[in-house]
């Protein structure tokens, strides 16, 4: 039996999971979160994808102060001010489990990388900017 989980779409490429034990977010660049990281209970994941500012808004480290347990999963080249036990930087290719949870780093059609997460039974991919570019000319 698959454990239930919970989608809710944020902003442009944003989302934010929510297993029976864990919440993942998603690329947050802006919608309404805040109040849910500091109410929740349960293990508290966030993951970007890359540095763009569609993609990566530094107001999620400012999560830590109410959540001090909670978990980044970043591209590596997303640079951070504060060097914390709890900041992971993932290359493509790279594997990461923290917990129950664990994560591979695929590569991107854009700079940083994609991820695909294995928690609870479940199994999702996050593409980041993970797209067939095209342009003419």
């Amino acid at each position: 039996m698959v454990n239930p989980i919970r989608i809710k779409y944020l902003y442009h490429s944003g989302f934010l999971v929510e297993t029976n034990k864990n919440l993942l977010i998603f690329d947050y660049y802006q919608g309404i979160v805040d109040s849910l990281v500091k109410e929740s209970s349960k293990n508290i994941f966030i993951f970007s994808s890359h540095s763009h500012p569609d993609h990566y808004n530094p107001v999620i480290l400012e999560w830590q102060k109410d959540k001090p347990n909670i978990q980044y999963i970043f591209s590596y080249e997303i640079n951070v001010p504060q060097t914390l036990k709890n900041i992971n930087h993932l290359f493509p290719d790279e594997k990461l489990e923290i917990g129950d949870l664990k994560i591979k780093a695929y590569d991107s059609t854009d700079i940083g990388v994609s991820f695909l997460v294995q928690v609870e039974g479940i199994r999702l991919f996050h593409a980041g900017d993970l797209n067939w570019w095209y342009w003419s000319g």
